[in-house]
């Protein structure tokens, strides 16, 4: 083959994969050289961006480190989620795609990433969304961190559970979380509305 078109992979690839392929074109979801490396969408969210974006690049040994063939945007409102932008962000990516193939196919070495960027690990990733202690953070902090990551751990007055909802207001029989400053009561959880997860868990518990 003469392209090698990497998308959503997780794997690094190494020296002898990069040399099998003439050119090998990754799509990053993040605006390199800024958000290299995980969960670029989810970190331009909790950083407040107004806008989150992509990059075609050419593959290189260094994670996420080539130069740039193309790159796109689409701007994120105060109350989008996550799964807003990464649909519109993959929509765009999906046009552009011909325009980056015409690109390679003419000889594009692509543009070498210059200045200051920055690295997300997994590391990071967990450490913003295994909350161990709610107490010490301000309300504010657990909705935007459940927004940019889509889910957050938390120990609530039911146990330990990944919530993707919480709202200020009192819901009868809501697990609840305690903050900083105010009490979050849980109305989803991973998959399901939080009053069904207490059931379910009601129910294998008389078993």
């Amino acid at each position: 083959p003469d392209v090698g078109l990497s998308f959503a992979s997780r794997q690094v690839f190494r020296r002898p994969l990069l040399r099998s392929v003439p050119n090998i074109v990754n799509l990053h979801d993040g605006l390199l050289p800024a958000y290299a490396g995980l969960s670029a969408t989810s970190f331009s969210l909790y950083e407040g961006r107004a806008e989150s974006g992509f990059t075609y690049h050419h593959m290189a040994e260094a994670v996420d480190a080539g130069p740039i063939l193309l790159q796109g945007s689409v701007p994120v409102a105060p109350t989008d989620a996550l799964r807003d932008v990464i649909d519109r962000k993959r929509a765009l990516a999906g046009e552009s795609l011909p325009r980056v193939l015409d690109l390679v196919a003419a000889g594009s070495r692509g543009t070498p990433q210059r200045g200051r960027g920055s690295y997300f690990s997994e590391g990071h990733t967990l450490a913003l969304i295994r909350v161990e202690e709610p107490a010490s953070l301000a309300s504010a902090e657990l909705e935007s961190r459940i927004r940019a990551f889509g889910a957050v751990r938390l120990p609530t007055s039911t146990g330990p559970l990944w919530v993707t909802s919480a709202r200020r207001d009192p819901g009868f029989l809501l697990p609840e979380v305690e903050t900083a400053d105010v009490r979050l009561y849980v109305d989803r959880v991973a998959g399901m509305p939080a009053l069904v997860h207490r059931g379910a868990r009601a129910l294998r518990s008389m078993r």
